[in-house]
């Protein structure tokens, strides 16, 4: 991970004339107030900032009561603790000289369709969503602010077995083409529509049954 923050930081560097700096740190398993203090001073290095992108995303599969203690505080630490404090260090910087920051935040499809196992994944997605609900309402002087609805996510090295996936590129053109002018969007119009769909009696259990199957062909091919 830090060798890949590196690059990147690197390659905006040399490609785009971005002055770039990487920090790391490890919210999922390092968190406690004196860490996150250094992680505070880090940030105090940037005179401003333009734009927040939340994307943590940890998810272990089981049932809460059949998950440890430590994998149910590491997903509490990612997908609620880190987003908040980012969110609460980087308010003064988006806000700087009265400019206009922007915040975006990824949440999922799961807080609104049940998926087995991911009963805890959902319930902190859905928390970073109602915190930018509010958020968008109380900065909405100051700072653009948006929830994304994620739905599945593909690439050539990485294929979807679920219907209507998309790519991270059109996720990330269609939330910044809404930034500023909704507090909520889908990934993109690929997860609206399957999103409508979704909540279809015979449209829904359709796109269920063929994921199913799916699915299903994958691990016998695996096999």
């Amino acid at each position: 991970m830090q060798e890949k923050g590196q690059a990147l930081a690197q390659e905006l560097s040399e490609n785009y004339g971005i002055e770039s700096k990487f920090i790391y740190f490890d919210y999922k398993t390092e968190f406690d107030v004196d860490n996150s203090s250094k992680l505070k001073s880090e940030i105090e290095q940037f005179e401003s900032v333009s734009i927040l992108i939340n994307n943590f995303n940890d998810i272990s599969k089981k049932q809460l009561g059949e998950l440890e203690d430590a994998q149910i505080q590491e997903q509490i630490n990612s997908n609620i603790t880190a987003p908040t404090m980012l969110i609460k260090y980087l308010l003064n910087k988006l806000t700087f000289n009265g400019k206009r920051g922007a915040i975006i935040n990824i949440s999922s499809e799961a807080i609104e369709f049940h998926r087995k196992d991911e009963d805890l994944y959902s319930s902190t997605k859905s928390y970073l969503s109602h915190l930018s609900e509010r958020l968008s309402k109380e900065q909405k002087n100051s700072i653009d602010i948006i929830s994304v609805t994620v739905g599945p996510i593909q690439s050539k090295d990485h294929p979807s077995t679920e219907v209507l996936a998309a790519s991270a590129e059109s996720v990330c053109k269609h939330s910044l083409k809404t930034l500023g002018h909704e507090s909520h969007t889908f990934g993109c119009y690929k997860h609206g529509i399957r999103h409508y769909f979704l909540n279809r009696t015979i449209e829904g259990g359709v796109i269920r049954c063929v994921e199913s199957r799916r699915k299903r062909n994958v691990v016998a091919e695996e096999h």
